[in-house]
């Protein structure tokens, strides 16, 4: 069937069919099997990624791809019709590339991060367009990896001029840290000891993007109930 199948598609003009109904189907029907991803953006670091495995447009269950792995012919017949193998060849190839982005087909929306998408291998990235991925997503994930590839050290910023307050000079590290992760658009955390300072440099960060946005929306703070006092204090210090 198989030699058959290529001499149909190498037959020379004007040669006419003469079979079943079945038979043509299976020649000019097969379908190709490609994966088919969605990625939506949260609005903040985080993207929902779902992957699923299509035969032209007909979404494959976990049987038909189990039976698709399974396949030694060329033509695989599955719930919804015919699948050429031939045509499917890239199978292989995108289930890499889903997993090396942390994604099974099949199993609904997951969780990604604007680091994941953006650490994941060249030839993952540029084969997320071919997938599916839409071109607003694509693009920040390229510029941040333009600026991962591009760093030189994090940039100095400058202590907001209300800041009643010096930094030392690993407060100021932190500033830094937080103000640079705030323009890539991703979190950050402070890991210092406790007693060193991590409020101040919070409240530091926190003015600097006042002062550099100050139509923005006010900022909230996620902590124990037992040091909201210590916040309010050290705010009004600083």
């Amino acid at each position: 069937m198989e030699a058959f199948a290529r001499a149909w598609a190498e037959r020379p003009a004007g040669v006419t069919f003469y079979g079943t109904e079945a038979i043509r189907r299976l020649l000019d029907g097969a379908r190709r099997v490609s994966p088919r991803l969605r990625v939506e953006a949260s609005g903040t670091d985080w993207f929902a990624v779902s992957a699923e495995w299509e035969a032209e447009g007909l979404a494959l269950t976990a049987a038909d791809l189990a039976t698709l792995r399974g396949a030694t012919t060329r033509f695989v017949k599955l719930s919804g019709g015919w699948v050429d193998r031939e045509l499917s060849a890239r199978h292989d190839e995108a289930a890499e590339l889903l997993a090396d982005l942390g994604v099974e087909a099949g199993t609904g929306p997951q969780r990604l991060t604007l680091w994941q998408l953006a650490g994941a291998r060249p030839e993952t990235f540029e084969a997320l367009e071919q997938l599916g991925a839409e071109r607003e997503t694509l693009g920040a994930v390229a510029a941040l990896r333009r600026r991962i590839a591009e760093f030189r050290g994090l940039p100095e910023t400058p202590p907001p001029s209300g800041l009643r307050a010096t930094l030392r000079p690993y407060q100021q590290r932190g500033l830094d840290f937080l103000a640079y992760s705030a323009a890539l658009g991703v979190g950050a955390v402070l890991a210092d000891d406790m007693g060193l300072g991590k409020t101040v440099q919070a409240l530091a960060w926190l003015a600097h993007l006042r002062a550099t946005d100050p139509g923005g929306g006010p900022s909230l703070v996620v902590c124990p109930a037992s040091v909201v006092h210590n916040w309010a204090r050290e705010a009004e210090r600083f």
